[in-house]
């Protein structure tokens, strides 16, 4: 089972769950942001970055 520890939102270091959501929260359903993350798979770690667009909560 492979698991993405988010390490950088947008440019900035998220080092905890609250630093995440304080960037989470700055920004508005269909903006583009970069994730840095630490993929887990059959060698260990890796560094990816992915480009993301952000979607609203369904139903509000």
């Amino acid at each position: 089972m492979s698991c993405d520890v988010i390490t950088e939102f947008d440019g900035a270091q998220i080092t905890s769950w609250s630093e995440f959501l304080t960037k989470l929260r700055a920004h508005q359903p269909g903006d583009d942001v970069t994730l840095k993350v630490q993929r887990t798979g059959n060698d260990g770690y890796q560094e990816e970055t992915l480009q993301v667009s952000l979607q609203g909560q369904p139903g509000k």
